[in-house]
């Protein structure tokens, strides 16, 4: 299972829907607020509550030489976010199903 190597990761991005508005109106979006945190490309990136992987996918597009695992409970929204990735040529993320 995918779970020990998420104790490897040394970012976790966590931002619940209401305030995802908030920081995108005030920061500019996903690839604003993460350029912002001193995140540096290589590091193992988990993002819970991932959805349809706004974050993810400007996670995967900054951070080419990082492994982000994109966990959430909602099945087709991985299904969509894995779609979106294969679409784009990104190949740094796993999808993870917290059922």
């Amino acid at each position: 299972m995918v779970w020990h190597r998420l104790r490897a990761c040394k970012l976790v991005v966590l931002l619940q829907p209401s305030y995802n508005r908030i920081y995108m109106n005030f920061f500019g979006g996903p690839d604003n607020i993460i350029k912002q945190s001193g995140i540096q490309d290589g590091t193992m990136i988990a993002d819970f509550g991932c959805g349809t992987g706004a974050y993810t996918l400007a996670l995967s597009k900054l951070f080419r030489a990082s492994h982000i695992f994109a966990i959430d409970v909602q099945k087709p929204l991985l299904e969509h976010l894995a779609a979106e990735a294969h679409r784009e040529h990104l190949n740094n993320i796993e999808t993870v199903w917290a059922d």
